[in-house]
């Protein structure tokens, strides 16, 4: 039986490099290599909408004659569109599914 020091001391196990992945079958499958374009690519519809709602913000502050009428209103909804529309396909898979009380719902 080992002591508390010698537990602490031990080199700890390599863990599988994935949770799919134990090591009998190492070489069963490939993973995606994630690069950073790709990771830099889940970030673009928060940065468009981003970019989108501070141009809308600046505009409206400055009063530009052109933003009226029902173009700020299209402005943020394009705005929205990118990061608002996963969360509402989100809630109707969880309202379909009976699920009515969700964080998607909120």
């Amino acid at each position: 039986m080992n002591t508390t020091e010698e537990q602490v001391l031990e080199k700890p196990k390599e863990a599988p490099s994935c949770a799919c992945c134990d090591d009998s079958d190492e070489n069963s499958h490939k993973h995606n290599e994630s690069t950073e374009e790709s990771q830099f690519s889940a970030y673009l519809p928060a940065i468009f909408s981003f970019v989108m709602l501070a141009g809308g913000l600046i505009l409206d502050y400055f009063d530009v004659p052109f933003f009226k009428g029902w173009v700020p209103v299209a402005w943020y909804i394009a705005a929205y569109i990118p990061v608002g529309f996963p969360v509402m396909k989100q809630a109707g898979k969880s309202i379909k599914n009976g699920a009515f009380f969700t964080e998607f719902l909120l």
